[in-house]
């Protein structure tokens, strides 16, 4: 994607920062990458939940954006959860998530590539894919028969793996 006109910008969702093995390696491989090719890309990472990596993926990232704390909600996700407890319609509740999402994004460039990091990302992709544009979008699995269960339906919506550009599994 490098056309000699700057660093490729890529996005790269995740659920959560915490200590779990789809963190751990992300943060390794955004080590590995920052000491490798600096100036060959600009990667921002985009997380649902904020936690202990952040400031381990600051070092290493453009930008790390948490849309949501590390414990309890925001007020957003507070009257998405109050929808669902009360019975009440989600969509528009789902709508006003993906509003503050792409709200909480507007600070980052527009991507070349949007990575969804393990199958936990999957919904946030979704929910910023107005702000990432024409982007091309790669889906990065782990534990490939756990990511199965959890992405699309259980991996049984023909989407999840027809939509990406590429799909990159680690089993």
């Amino acid at each position: 994607m490098d056309s000699g006109s700057g660093p490729t910008t890529i996005w790269i969702a995740i659920a959560d920062l915490g200590r779990s093995g789809v963190p751990i390696s992300l943060e390794r491989m955004l080590r590995w990458l920052h000491a490798t090719h600096p100036e060959r890309f600009e990667v921002h990472v985009v997380a649902e939940r904020s936690g202990p990596l952040a400031g381990a993926m600051s070092t290493v990232a453009a930008s790390v954006t948490a849309l949501e704390p590390q414990t309890g909600r925001s007020p957003v996700s507070s009257v998405v959860a109050a929808s669902s407890i009360l019975g009440c319609a989600t969509a528009p509740a789902e709508a006003a998530r993906r509003r503050w999402h792409r709200h909480r994004t507007r600070h980052l460039p527009c991507p070349d590539i949007v990575v969804a990091h393990g199958a936990g990302a999957w919904g946030l992709v979704d929910s910023i894919q107005g702000r990432a544009g024409r982007a091309r979008l790669v889906l990065h699995l782990h534990e490939l028969d756990v990511a199965l269960s959890r992405s699309g339906r259980g991996g049984r919506d023909p989407c999840t793996f027809t939509r990406p550009d590429a799909v990159l599994v680690v089993s």
